[in-house]
């Protein structure tokens, strides 16, 4: 990194980080995306932003005019991306996400050109972790100043004296502090590279530390699948896809953290080292079973935008753990590993600005595939989110669910103008969710039927249970404070099974309690847990049903009880 000083460095940049706030502030104050010049106005915010932010991390006094430059064209992409495709909604979210990784992947190659060094991989990895790591302790100190500022404020208020309290509450005033403090506290860091470079080093060997443990609960946990299935996986959260790749992703942060930018920096440990081998291995298999996780949800529901950038993050994954899986077989395992970062950080870095842009449109792919399931009866409109389409797949959502409006029947009509007039996102949710709790009471079978089921239990209900188009039962308690619901659960290669779900009335409040799977009954089951629970959905379906008093078992202390109950 840096070692040239320059003194007057921490002042530069508090200029620049309190100039580029306040021309942000101005630029963005109570903006709405009917203004005029709406799109001009984010986009050169975003420019001014990413020009400071570059600039104060890759500054060097002896290459400041080269600085400035990668600076200003950093500066110049971001703020036409922007312009010609804006993040104001949530499915932009991801692109700008992509933009940032872009340029993150792309900023350490130039840092490393200004001494020569273009593929120096010990280079680019000193200036990857060191540009995070001066990026965190920047923000962190930039907190720290707000806290102190309110700190006085109140200090002052002590005597009276509210003005600094006052200024706390104008934007422009917290604006102004936030870019000082943060200009600064990146300055002061740049200015000490060495203890930058120091707290670097401990922060990767901190990170090492996990390497054995991790290694040991993933490996473990792809050694029980075999016996465990896969259903229970896809079963047990909505997020399976994220848990995974949250932990192939945190495997290779550990991975790299361990094998550094040369031999010279790497672990000796030999158990380290091996268990090291064992995490690069295990990295495949997780992004494998995402793979089959997002194939399961896509024949379920169709393409979305998230499930396309799922897709793409799965195929990095891949990419990624192919490359460590082969390095790991191999007795050059750190040196290979290291060349394959440099590789496939160019392939990110590629990736990621074409995302960024609206030449892929991820939303306009899935609004397509949700027409065709459509067309072709594999949902029916009853089933159609709507609201999803609309706030969820930009333009190109909106402009599919105008299409449908002219060989639809009134009512599907009536449905795709009231999402279409709500205010937000979350407004069509809500309106959404109203038609599906009154679609739960024409569909649900209750028990006793005399029992005329509660308003708020049937919005409850239909938010959580009941959204398929199987069986769907329920089974008051004699005080009626104590529901069971009983669904059928299929998930997206075609197996069906019964779902219990208990609802119970506390503090005038209906709440779902718990969801609980069928028990295996071993002593019954004749084939298979498979064929068991096909028996028992075939069973449910027909209506063969009974509610039963069971006799169990608790302990009792001094006539209280006390515990779970048990068998």
């Amino acid at each position: 990194m840096n070692t040239q000083e320059w003194p007057a460095r921490p002042f530069i940049f508090a200029v620049i980080g309190a100039l580029s706030a306040v021309a942000i502030y101005f630029l963005t104050e109570k903006i709405k995306p009917a203004d005029s010049y709406f799109d001009l106005r984010v986009s050169t915010a975003a420019a001014i932003a990413a020009f400071s932010a570059v600039f104060a991390v890759t500054s060097h006094r002896s290459a400041v005019l080269r600085c400035l430059l990668y600076a200003l064209i950093t500066a110049l992409v971001i703020g036409g991306i922007c312009y010609w495709r804006l993040f104001i909604q949530w499915p932009d979210a991801f692109s700008f996400v992509a933009l940032a990784v872009a340029i993150f992947v792309l900023t350490p190659f130039f840092q490393s050109s200004l001494h020569n060094s273009f593929r120096d991989y010990k280079a680019l990895h000193h200036h990857a972790w060191g540009n995070l790591l001066v990026a965190g302790l920047g923000v962190l100190f930039m907190g720290l100043s707000f806290a102190l500022a309110h700190l006085i404020a109140t200090l002052f208020s002590l005597v009276g004296l509210d003005f600094l309290k006052t200024l706390l509450r104008e934007d422009l005033f917290v604006s102004l502090l936030c870019g000082t403090a943060l200009g600064a506290a990146i300055g002061v860091l740049r200015e000490h590279d060495a203890i930058v470079s120091s707290t670097q080093s401990v922060v990767q060997s901190v990170f090492s530390l996990f390497v054995t443990p991790l290694a040991l609960g993933l490996a473990g946990f792809i050694a029980v699948l075999p016996f465990t299935g896969l259903t229970t996986l896809w079963d047990s959260t909505r997020y399976t896809t994220a848990t995974l790749f949250a932990c192939a992703t945190f495997a290779l942060i550990v991975v790299n953290a361990v094998v550094r930018e040369d031999a010279a920096g790497q672990s000796k440990n030999r158990i380290i080292l091996i268990a090291t081998r064992i995490l690069a291995i295990t990295i495949a298999p997780l992004a494998a079973i995402g793979a089959v996780a997002i194939k399961l949800r896509v024949e379920q529901h169709g393409w979305s935008p998230d499930r396309l950038w799922a897709v793409v993050i799965c195929a990095l994954l891949l990419a990624y753990s192919l490359c460590y899986v082969i390095a790991a077989l191999t007795k050059v395992f750190p040196a290979f590993i290291r060349r394959a970062n440099l590789y496939l950080a160019l392939v990110v870095c590629a990736l990621a600005l074409l995302l960024a842009t609206p030449l892929l449109d991820f939303g306009a792919v899935s609004a397509k595939d949700q027409l065709r399931r459509l067309a072709e009866g594999v949902i029916s409109e009853d089933k159609l989110d709507l609201a999803a389409m609309a706030y969820d797949f930009g333009p190109a959502g909106r402009e599919a669910l105008e299409s449908l409006k002219s060989n639809a029947l009134p009512d599907f009509v009536a449905r795709i103008d009231v999402v279409l007039g709500a205010k937000s996102r979350r407004q069509a949710s809500f309106l959404e969710r109203q038609r599906s709790v009154n679609n739960v009471s024409d569909k649900i079978k209750i028990n006793p039927p005399s029992w005329t089921v509660p308003d708020e239990l049937l919005k409850v209900i239909g938010r959580n249970t009941c959204e398929g188009d199987g069986y769907c039962y329920l089974y008051a308690s004699d005080n009626n404070s104590e529901v069971l619901v009983l669904e059928q659960m299929c998930s997206g290669n075609g197996k069906c099974q019964p779902r219990v779900k208990i609802y119970r009335l506390r503090n005038k409040q209906w709440r779902l309690d718990s969801t609980r799977q069928p028990v295996f009954n071993l002593d019954k089951a004749a084939g298979s847990r498979d064929e068991y629970l096909k028996r028992l959905d075939l069973a449910a379906s027909a209506g063969k049903l009974e509610l039963k008093p069971v006799q169990r078992m608790q302990l009792f202390i001094d006539d209280e009880p006390f515990g779970q109950v048990i068998e």
